[in-house]
C-alpha cells in the first residue's frame, strides 16, 4: 500500500468532491475517507508487462465499468518492474475507485490516461478486476 500523497494522481484524487483528505502528526500521516459511506480510501500501484499494459490501456480507454464483465483479473497479471504502472485508490467498501495508468518512457512513468473516477455499482464492477 501506498501513501495517496506519493501518488502522481494525488492532486486530483484529493480535489474530487466525494473524498476528505485529512493530515496528522505535523502532516507525516494523511487519512482519506469516501464521504457518502464513511469508508477509509487506500492507495496501491500494479506494475504490468508492455502486452498486458496495453490491452489495460484499450480496456480503460472504452469505458470499462460498462465493459468490466468480459475482461480477466488484471490482479494475476501483476510483474515487477512492469512497462505500466497503475495506480488505484479503492475505498474499503468498494463504493469509490480512481485509476490512471502510466507508461514507462524518458526515465519516468508518463500519463496515458486522465484519471477516472468511478462511485457505486460502476466502482465494484471495476475494482472486481483489480
Amino acid at each position: 500500500m501506498s501513501s495517496i500523497k506519493h501518488l502522481q494522481m494525488a492532486e486530483a484524487v484529493c480535489t474530487f468532491s466525494g473524498i476528505k483528505v485529512s493530515s496528522s502528526l505535523f502532516g507525516l500521516f494523511t487519512k482519506a475517507v469516501y464521504l457518502p459511506t464513511g469508508s477509509p480510501v487506500k492507495a496501491e500501484t500494479m506494475e504490468f508487462s508492455a502486452e498486458v499494459g496495453q490491452r489495460l490501456q484499450h480496456f480503460l480507454l472504452n469505458d470499462p465499468a460498462q465493459h468490466s464483465s468480459a475482461e480477466s483479473n488484471y490482479r494475476d497479471l501483476v510483474t515487477e518492474n512492469g512497462n505500466y504502472m497503475l495506480e488505484i485508490c479503492r475505498s474499503k467498501d468498494n463504493a469509490f475507485a480512481a485509476l490512471q495508468l502510466f507508461h514507462y518512457e524518458a526515465l519516468g512513468y508518463q500519463s496515458v490516461t486522465r484519471v477516472l473516477f468511478f462511485e457505486g455499482q460502476d466502482a465494484q464492477a471495476v475494482l472486481r478486476l483489480f
